[in-house]
């Protein structure tokens, strides 16, 4: 998979700016999935699937208001749940199914996994989830914000491979649920991209 696309799973009624923050609708909700045109690596044709490392994703810690299924807004240090919209599950469990998901599209590895307590893999990609937010210029929403660090980690020996820093922000054109939907899906499909190539930089490079 080598694409997010943030889709809206029912209709998101925003008829201004500051009614982001003030709407009274009934409750929609929000869910990145993936597209149907992977981006593969040249990698994989390469090496064949039983000589492909296998890979766990697991998202360890979250930035302030990230922890719940809450689509948060951003002014400043100030954080707002946005009322009547939210992820379709808990933002850390998203994005680990997506990260998840994404890299096992990618053709890099033997298997991806995010299930906590199966056998060892040969790796471990360690994240923290810094920002998934609605950035905002006093009541207006302007931009929205990804952002990931992530530890690439040889499963063993637990030796660090990659540290990576990744974010992207990409302006609101407008506050209506199309704007808001291709907003996220772009820096969605920024911060994956640039996530499988930094990986598989370190899996040319160790």
């Amino acid at each position: 998979m080598t694409r997010l696309a943030c889709a809206i799973a029912l209709t998101l009624g925003l008829s201004g700016c500051a009614s982001l923050l003030t709407t009274e609708t009934a409750e929609h909700v929000f869910m990145l999935q993936g597209t149907s045109a992977p981006h593969i690596s040249a990698r994989a044709g390469e090496v064949p699937i039983e000589q492909r490392p296998s890979l766990s994703v697991q998202v360890v810690t979250v930035a302030p208001g990230l922890g719940t299924d809450d689509i948060m807004a951003r002014d400043g240090q100030r954080l707002t749940p946005i009322r009547n919209i939210r992820w379709v599950e808990s933002a850390p469990l998203l994005v680990e199914k997506q990260v998840t998901s994404y890299l096992e599209s990618s053709g890099l590895f033997s298997y991806v996994t995010h299930q906590r307590g199966g056998p060892r893999t040969d790796l471990m990609l360690v994240a923290d989830l810094r920002g998934l937010y609605v950035n905002l210029d006093g009541s207006a929403p302007e931009s929205v914000t990804v952002a990931l660090s992530a530890r690439l980690v040889e499963g063993i020996r637990s030796q660090p491979l990659a540290n990576l820093n990744l974010s992207e922000q990409q302006p609101l054109l407008s506050s209506d649920k199309e704007a808001l939907a291709q907003a996220f899906h772009n820096a969605a499909e920024a911060i994956m991209l640039k996530l499988q190539n930094e990986i598989e930089r370190a899996l040319l490079n160790p």
